[in-house]
This record gives C-alpha cells, structure tokens and sequence, in this order.
C-alpha cells in the first residue's frame, strides 16, 4: 500500500469519525443548540467522497 492510499483512508477515517460525533451532537442536544448543521452536514460529504475515491481506488487495483 502507497503512502497516498494511507493519506486518504485517514483522512476517511477523521472526517468519518467527525461527521458521526457531529451528527450525534445534533440528534442529542438539538438542530442548532451546539452546532450550526452544515457543520454536521459538511464532514458528512467529504467523509463520503474520501470513501468513494478509496473505493474508486481499490476497484482500480484489482
């Protein structure tokens, strides 16, 4: 595994992780009572585009 595949499956894991504990905070507390939702919303897209370019990526090795 190259280091650029170990670079984004990080950064998938990271913005994974911080989408679900953003997206917990709002679900708990309220729609805005800590974060404003395009917070929560916006960590969820990039963590979602980080796994299809690591899936696109893993398709292409195979």
């Amino acid at each position: 595994m190259n280091q650029g595949g170990r670079l984004v499956g990080g950064l998938t894991v990271l913005f994974g992780a911080a989408a679900f504990a953003t997206n917990s905070i709002i679900v708990v507390i309220s729609r805005d009572g800590f974060l404003p939702s395009p917070i929560a919303g916006g960590t969820g897209v990039v963590a979602t585009l980080l796994l299809a370019l690591c899936l696109f990526s893993v398709a292409d090795d195979s």
